[in-house]
């Protein structure tokens, strides 16, 4: 009895990080397509757009509503570097400063970092281990 209790426990936790592995890496896919769907819609509608980390929640924010466009609960395993960070697009798609962040991604055990270029609106992104 005891060892099929013991081979419950540890499916159950493998279920567990699997799970968890999935939310990780589905996170960071939604996270870069919303960066790039930011710059987008800046450049459509020629206005500037904000995309950031707000208490626990990833946003997508009109500069001239200034209402969320579309937003996210952050996965509680998954870190960023910075509280409150926010960029800005400019209405020609272009970045008003060079900004980065930082995931830490505590079930993959990875630091996903995205350093944005200034001008092009476009980051570079490098994993390493945190």
């Amino acid at each position: 009895m005891l060892i099929i209790s013991l081979v419950s426990l540890i499916s159950i936790k493998n279920y567990q990080v699997i799970q968890r592995t999935l939310v990780e890496t589905l996170f960071v896919q939604q996270v870069e397509s919303k960066i790039k769907a930011t710059q987008r819609l800046a450049i459509a509608y020629e206005q500037d757009y904000f995309f950031g980390f707000e208490s626990n929640y990833f946003y997508v924010r009109s500069a001239r509503t200034n209402q969320n466009e579309w937003q996210v609960m952050m996965p509680a395993h998954i870190k960023i570097s910075r509280e409150d960070f926010v960029i800005k697009y400019l209405a020609n798609g272009n970045l008003s400063k060079i900004e980065k962040f930082d995931l830490i991604l505590e079930t993959k055990l990875e630091k996903v970092s995205y350093q944005f270029l200034l001008g092009s609106g476009q980051y570079k992104k490098t994993i390493s281990n945190p």
